[in-house]
């Protein structure tokens, strides 16, 4: 009918995407004592595009292969570098992007590891698991989760952060630890 007139508009009330997107996680994490190191991974906050291998600098070197899409892990292999502190850094010239149509740029960062063959292996078992909890012990949201209880046999502090949790081997970071 012409008597009937709409006129339209689209409103976004989040706004446009002006994040740029950040490292959630890498193994090994942050500050890690390790006995080796030949690769890095690296997961985003968000879908990324633009990643290369040669944006991860590791002890002064370049990464020298990249696996990895979207927010990743995305898995840099490295040369291993010289015993001691290893520097990891982005490259200043780095293409890293978010998905947005304004796109925005990531900021890069720098991490370092202890890099010792010699340092003492980590000795850690699940002690305790308990699959379906029918108790008071209840989550954040009130729910009742499951929960396992790793125990350090050994005599030097491991941080867990970055490693991970799963129920399905084709989804190996289902749940990763935090590092407290």
């Amino acid at each position: 009918s012409s008597d009937f007139l709409m006129d339209l508009e689209l409103f976004d009330p989040f706004g446009p995407d002006l994040a740029p997107p950040r490292v959630q996680t890498t193994t090994p994490a942050p500050g890690a004592l390790i006995r080796s190191l030949t690769q890095i991974e690296v997961t985003f906050d968000e879908e990324v595009q633009g990643v290369d291998a040669s944006d991860l600098v590791v002890g002064g070197q370049p990464a020298q292969s990249l696996a990895g899409v979207g927010s990743g892990p995305y898995v840099f292999g490295v040369s291993e570098p010289p015993e001691g502190v290893v520097d990891v850094l982005w490259n200043v010239d780095h293409g890293i992007t978010d998905m947005a149509p304004a796109s925005n740029a990531f900021e890069g960062g720098s991490w370092s590891y202890t890099l010792d063959p010699n340092a003492p292996e980590a000795d850690l078992v699940i002690s305790e698991l308990l699959a379906s909890n029918p108790g008071p012990l209840r989550d954040e949201d009130g729910d009742t989760a499951d929960w396992i209880e790793i125990h350090n046999r050994g005599a030097v502090a491991v941080n867990v952060g970055g490693w991970s949790l799963t129920d399905d081997p084709d989804e190996p970071d289902q749940y990763i630890l935090p590092s407290r």
